[in-house]
């Protein structure tokens, strides 16, 4: 992995320098966002985080399956309640364009809440097989491998979104002319192929499910976060945005590990 992400960086660096173009670091801003919206910030957290969590219980201890009907509700029911308390109160909203925002990322929880109701399991989604990493494992170990982990995908974010809003962006637009809506559908789009790599390799008919749902959810992820590049032009905006994404993640693995001590 670690190579991959040395790769992009040189290559994003290289194409920046030998254009003179510039990389837009916007810290003030950028600090002023995160506070503004810390209250909707932390809420996505425990929702998303009790939503893989109950994913992964379901899945583990093979739960009654109705219980997906409540999951799904819960899922998709408090990003459509966000968005519509938000989408009344414009003035609260520093988001550019938070229509179509809104509706790319609801888009992505639908297609999540599809993926709980026909796989149930983790696999490849973004998430991780907690019975595995869970078993035995210490609390204290539990946050050392989630802090790094959080720390590599934090550079990692950082490059991916120099190389897909940055480099990608200025390549696009200043040397083939593509218009601003062209940039950011052609980037999302090949910021989703970009995580469809496993359906090269022989894996399992599930796993095969399960990629095909990370792909579409990346490259709705993907637009959203080129439109908002599109209109904010700050790296560290958009590789914050990115990188949260995957705290919520490691939030649903602690989740799914309190279920499994608990129901173990």
């Amino acid at each position: 992995m670690f190579g991959n992400i040395v790769l992009l960086a040189v290559v994003s660096l290289m194409l920046i320098v030998a254009f003179g173009w510039k990389v837009p670091l916007c810290f003030s801003s950028f600090v002023a966002f995160v506070r503004h919206n810390s209250g909707l910030l932390m809420l996505l957290l425990v929702h998303r985080s009790v939503s893989l969590g109950a994913a992964q219980a379901i899945y583990l201890f093979a739960i009654d399956r109705t219980y997906l009907l409540w999951l799904s509700v819960w899922h998709l029911g408090i990003p459509l309640l966000v968005f519509a308390y938000y989408s009344s109160a414009k003035k609260r909203v520093t988001f550019p364009n938070l229509t179509v925002i809104g509706a790319l990322l609801i888009a992505t929880y639908v297609v999540e809440t599809h993926a709980y109701v026909a796989m149930v399991s983790q696999y490849n989604l973004g998430w991780v097989n907690t019975q595995d990493v869970w078993h035995g494992m210490k609390w204290g170990g539990v946050a050392t491998q989630a802090f790094m982990f959080l720390a590599i995908m934090a550079i990692r974010n950082i490059v991916e979104e120099l190389l897909f809003r940055v480099t990608l962006f200025e390549v696009l637009q200043k040397l083939f002319g593509v218009k601003e809506v062209g940039t950011v559908v052609l980037t999302g789009i090949l910021f989703g192929l970009a995580h469809g790599m496993p359906l090269l390799g022989s894996i399992t008919e599930l796993q095969r499910l399960a990629a095909i749902y990370n792909v579409i959810t990346t490259t709705l992820f993907g637009l959203a976060w080129g439109l908002i590049y599109a209109r904010r032009k700050d790296l560290l905006l958009i590789s914050f945005l990115h990188w949260w994404v995957w705290v919520m993640n490691v939030g649903g693995r602690v989740m799914a590990g309190l279920f499994y001590y608990w129901f173990s």
